[in-house]
This record gives structure tokens, sequence and C-alpha cells, in this order.
């Protein structure tokens, strides 16, 4: 399927088989110029789990441009996705973090990540990636973290993330310009 979301048209309603993929992945999705607010209920158990403000797995060619996300457990959660391109985003002031996603062919570029992240012995990031190969992240604004003694930026292999069938099995081809921390 495809589909492209601009700021003035409504957004499907959720939960959305657009954003929320179950049997058969989403191909060519594209959110412009969109701002996504979420009042995360804290207080309800494993909230960081399904509080995403945007939370898309198993699809490809995702375009975020000028898109900005607050006030989730994370920003942003694309997790085995192939093909994506964040360009001059927001995903600030969140209770987690800003990004949090594992996807192949990924380009990031002039986007910022802070103030996301809560008291938690260092366990929360502006932006975080496991799994991922060919990452190009490009004139971006990390931090600072909420979390003084967090990490803002983490890229890193995890084995318990390991999907040989999606093949996000290796981190590889990571490269990062002109960012400022």
């Amino acid at each position: 399927r495809s589909m492209i979301l601009n700021g003035t048209d409504p957004v499907p309603p959720f939960p959305s088989p657009y954003l929320q993929p179950t049997a058969a992945a989403v191909t060519n999705i594209e959110f412009r110029d969109m701002e996504f607010v979420l009042t995360a209920d804290y207080l309800l158990p494993d909230y960081r789990a399904y509080s995403g403000v945007i939370r898309i797995l198993d699809s490809s060619e995702l375009r975020f441009i000028r898109v900005k996300c607050s006030g989730g457990a994370s920003g942003m959660q694309l997790y085995r996705c192939d093909v994506v391109l964040l360009d001059n985003c927001d995903l600030s002031n969140n209770d987690s973090t800003g990004f949090s996603g594992q996807c192949n062919n990924f380009v990031m570029r002039d986007t910022t990540a802070l103030q996301n992240g809560h008291p938690s012995g260092a366990q929360t990031h502006d932006f975080y990636l496991i799994n991922s190969s060919y990452v190009n992240i490009h004139d971006c604004l990390f931090g600072p973290s909420a979390e003084a003694t967090a990490d803002s930026v983490v890229i890193r292999y995890e084995e318990e993330s390991v999907d040989a069938l999606a093949d996000y099995d290796e981190v590889f081809d990571v490269q990062m310009s002109d960012c400022r921390f």
C-alpha cells in the first residue's frame, strides 16, 4: 500500500492498518509537515512498550519530512524497517527516547533529538539504533538528554534482537557527519 500524509490531511484513526502493520508489510509512506503530541499514561504498567508517538513495524520506504514527535515514551519507534528517511524532524521531549529503532538503509539529516529521557540510571537516550546497517546521519543536533548520565546517541549490536529472517543481524556501514552534541 502507498500513502502520503500532509499536515492538512486527516490522520487515519488508530489503530490503523497503515501505521500498525500486522500480516502484510507497509510500503511507501510519507509523513510531511505534521506534529504529533502524545500524552502517555505513565501509570499504566509497561506503558513504554506501546506509547511511541509513531510506531511502525516491518515496513519499507518510509519518509518523514518536517515531522515533530513529542510527549510519548519514544518519539518514533521504527523496528525492522528498510529504506527510511528522516529529514528536518524534531524528536524531542519524550520520556525514554527521541528515536528508537532497527533499520537498514536509514538516512537522517537536519534532525533534532534532545531533552529525551528521565532519571533511570543511564537507560534513556535521544537516539537509539540497534542491529542496523547502511546508516547515514548528517547535520543533526543531539542532546542534552533529560538524564544527565545518559549517552545521547547509541548505535549498537544487540544479540537478543537478532532476527535472521529479517536481515537485522549486524551493524555495518554507519556514517555520522557534521552533527552537534
